[in-house]
């Protein structure tokens, strides 16, 4: 399922942010 693969990357990438305090600037919510 490409959706869920596609989900399961971004989530691995959101839990590696919220890792990384990251500029506000550089990342605007």
């Amino acid at each position: 399922n490409q959706s869920m693969l596609v989900e399961d990357i971004v989530r691995k990438i959101v839990r590696e942010v919220n890792k990384t305090p990251l500029p506000v600037a550089e990342h605007p919510v």
